[in-house]
């Protein structure tokens, strides 16, 4: 009778080929469960995702400059200078090249209006700002304005904010005479008289405050 010896190594093999089928179909069972319940199984590929495109910047100005605050300018003919139309042109003028000057606004310029008609036109604006103004004089004389008594003539003006038309500031600029030394007034400019100068300078400083008041950058010299 031929006896048969177990060798160690053949054991050794025959357990670890056991061993790897139990091993794979630990894995396979495993991989089912997996499908089953909806879980995706980890991927081990190399699929980082690139990071998103930037979002594009917004697209300069064609001027390549801010945009303008909107400004409406109406004046008032008050009773004490009813026959006088031209000096309020005259100061809406003044007024109006200098805020051009300054390049902070877009400027209109409105028809003539009452102080309850200009508040009233503000409310109905998007954005921006109403300027109203009249000539007024400290002077007790009704009606027209003679040569002598415009001198007294002044600047009242108010700011009101649009869409609410609530008053925003208001003050009075006066009529200022300027000389190189003496304090004598600067002779007319031609076609003009010493009156219509004056208040045209009275509406360029209206203007200067106009500046000041809403933050806006001045320039010298006015």
């Amino acid at each position: 009778m031929i006896e048969r010896r177990f060798s160690p190594s053949v054991f050794a093999v025959s357990l670890f080929s056991s061993g790897a089928r139990i091993a794979v179909c630990l894995l396979l069972a495993s991989v089912a469960v997996s499908a089953q319940s909806g879980r995706r199984l980890p991927d081990f590929g190399d699929n980082k995702k690139s990071p998103p495109p930037a979002a594009p910047e917004p697209a300069p100005t064609p001027s390549g400059r801010p945009e303008k605050t909107p400004l409406a300018i109406t004046p008032h003919l008050a009773d004490i200078i009813s026959s006088s139309s031209i000096l309020t042109s005259v100061v809406s003028d003044g007024l109006i090249e200098r805020l051009n000057e300054a390049a902070a606004f877009s400027v209109t310029r409105e028809q003539e209006m009452n102080r309850k008609e200009a508040s009233d036109h503000a409310k109905g604006m998007s954005n921006g700002y109403l300027l109203w103004f009249q000539l007024e004089t400290s002077l007790d004389q009704v009606g027209g304005i003679g040569s002598n008594s415009a001198s007294q003539l002044y600047v009242n003006f108010i700011i009101y904010k649009a869409g609410t038309g609530k008053v925003l500031t208001q003050g009075h600029v006066y009529q200022r005479a300027y000389g190189p030394t003496s304090g004598s007034p600067l002779p007319a400019p031609t076609g003009g008289t010493q009156i219509e100068y004056r208040l045209r300078r009275a509406g360029r400083e209206t203007a200067e405050r106009v500046l000041q008041a809403l933050g806006k950058p001045s320039i010298p010299g006015h």
